[in-house]
């Protein structure tokens, strides 16, 4: 027996040891992280269902209060479905544009897909306004008291 060393503590071995010691602290403060992310993530994740299921309980509410509600809510899905499709069907003039292989149809094309497009969600967004008009409202006479306060018009006094 030339080592009286046992066999656990040869030095080529002892590396072995060390790799492992410092590889397993290491996995486990990835773990920890690991763990206190995904909770984190679930606890997100639950507060964002929630706040879907109250929106989802508001609307249904809404939407069973008046007619007006439900003609701007299919409405609003009606320009989003058109929103979609122009986005859609402007992939071909698109892709034929950037191929550099359109004539002045496809142009014309695409700049009518894309009006289309931007009139859509115009159309979306005032419909959305509209049917959350008290919020509008309010925020629009903000925008309003700021900008007369910005040119001079009013003062701070007469906005208040």
């Amino acid at each position: 027996m030339d080592n009286p060393l046992p066999y656990i503590f040869q030095p080529s071995d002892l590396r072995a040891l060390v790799i492992g010691v410092f590889g397993s602290v290491i996995a486990w403060f990835v773990c920890g992280a690991l763990k206190r992310y995904w909770s984190y993530r679930t606890v997100r994740s639950i507060q964002k269902n929630i706040k879907l299921l109250e929106n989802e309980k508001l609307l249904i509410e809404n939407l069973a209060q008046s007619d007006r509600s439900v003609l701007l809510h299919s409405f609003r899905t009606l320009f989003w479905v058109i929103a979609i499709g122009c986005s859609a069907f402007s992939l071909r003039p698109v892709t034929s544009l950037l191929n550099k292989t359109s004539d002045a149809i496809d142009r014309i094309v695409l700049m009518a897909l894309l009006s289309m497009l931007m009139i859509s969600l115009l159309f979306f967004q005032t419909l959305k306004k509209a049917d959350n008009r008290d919020e509008s409202v309010e925020t629009i006479n903000k925008q309003w008291a700021a900008k007369k306060l910005e040119s001079g018009i009013l003062t701070y006094e007469s906005v208040s």
